[in-house]
């Protein structure tokens, strides 16, 4: 996973991760490290395995998300 302050901080405006074998616990980490980020606009997370875990957490950061488009 990339590290937290700089998905947090908003340093990135896209964050590509496809196919790093990232699994339920991996993007709930990211999804919770989302829920302060205001700048990234794209995230590609295809060829994960993001489970039912990791799809709930992300649903719930999309929900109070604006910014993320893609």
């Amino acid at each position: 996973m990339p590290d937290e302050k700089v998905v947090r901080g908003g340093q990135v405006r896209e964050l590509h991760l496809k196919d790093k074998r990232m699994g339920a616990a991996d993007i709930k980490g990211l999804a919770e490290a989302l829920e302060d980020n205001d700048t990234l606009i794209v995230l590609d997370i295809e060829g994960n395995d993001c489970g039912t875990t990791g799809a709930y957490a992300l649903a719930e950061v999309l929900k109070k998300n604006d910014t993320l488009t893609t």
